[in-house]
């Protein structure tokens, strides 16, 4: 980690990716990203599992988060490893079980008040629920919003061990510079484009992959290059590098059919490198607000149109989100 990352004035900011166990005392795995979302959770099991279709595991990705960040979306404990590590090594530590929850708190609060006000059609829905489970369940929805795993905030961690034992493995460090200066919108160029050839611009005919996926627990939301293999444990999914790119229209990216649907938000990102996206460029933004969710497939997007799924209910973001693009092709607009 360069000095100048971690200082207040600094326009850049690091950006690690990392692996991170925890464990009580006596072995217990708590909270692990080596492994597939929900995979030490307790399966189902009786007659009424029998020929059940269950969904496709997802990969285990590891976390990746903003170090010092201001916006407070990690834990302080993990921010505190990071900057020990070198990389590709890998530490142990031992933390404090009750101080994982404080350390996030303000941030959930604070999407709380933002997206999840307790007024308005939210507390007439829940008028006759009390007041403290009320207060929980938009706590808890604030965590979903926000990435952060539900088994180490609030009430959930109050049964894990006072102590706990963590192993970090550094990654990667990418450098991502703060385009506004507020650090809302952070960009890395991964690679150049061409020098010569269109840049993108509104109604340019563009052939890319992208991946759009939350900022802490790097969980994909939309991922072109994903796809599914059957296996011994059932269907799983998993990178194909064979996939094809999406071809797509900047500015009419919902135009298209359910099949050929692209988030706009691929379109407005393609406009923020400040030197413009030519063919072969690939960059990542990070958007601290996210990008609404009503935008990531048709189908939602219907429905919050027409009012089927209510904004002051379901709000219509998807929390703090990486976007990472491919440029191909670019074709200037006809």
């Amino acid at each position: 980690l360069k000095r100048e990352w971690l200082l207040p004035s600094s326009s850049s900011v690091a950006v690690v990716t990392c692996h991170v166990v925890l464990k009580t005392p006596n072995g217990r795995e708590v909270w692990t990203s080596r492994k597939p979302p929900g995979a030490s959770a307790p399966q189902a099991v009786g007659p009424h599992m029998a020929n059940q279709a269950q969904p496709a595991q997802r990969p285990a990705e590891p976390v990746r988060f903003v170090v010092d960040d201001a916006w407070g979306v990690a834990f302080q404990a993990w921010n505190a490893a990071a900057k020990t590590l070198q990389l590709h090594e890998v530490g142990r530590y031992e933390v404090a079980r009750h101080a994982l929850w404080p350390s996030v708190e303000g941030t959930v609060d604070r999407c709380m008040e933002q997206w999840l006000p307790d007024a308005g059609a939210r507390r007439e829905l829940f008028k006759d629920v009390p007041e403290d489970i009320r207060t929980s369940a938009r706590r808890r929805q604030a965590i979903q919003i926000l990435g952060l795993p539900e088994e180490l905030c609030a009430e959930a961690a109050r049964d894990i061990a006072p102590t706990l034992s963590m192993e970090m493995e550094l990654l990667d460090v990418g450098e991502f510079v703060d385009l506004d200066g507020d650090g809302r919108r952070l960009l890395q160029v991964l690679r150049e484009g061409k020098p010569s050839g269109p840049a993108v611009a509104d109604l340019s005919k563009v052939t890319a992959h992208f991946r759009i996926a939350k900022l802490l627990m790097n969980a994909f939301i939309k991922d072109t290059r994903m796809g599914l293999a059957n296996t011994t444990d059932g269907l799983v999914m998993r990178e194909d590098r064979s996939k094809a790119p999406i071809d797509f229209v900047v500015g009419e990216e919902d135009a298209a059919d359910e099949g050929e649907y692209v988030p706009p938000c691929v379109g407005r990102v393609l406009a923020m490198p400040p030197g413009g996206v030519t063919e072969g460029m690939r960059f990542e933004v990070v958007l601290r607000d996210g990008v609404p969710v009503s935008e990531m497939e048709k189908a939602i997007n219907v429905a919050y149109a027409s009012g089927a799924m209510d904004r002051e209910v379901m709000p219509d973001t998807s929390g703090p989100i990486v976007i990472r693009v491919e440029v191909e092709r670019v074709a200037p607009a006809a």
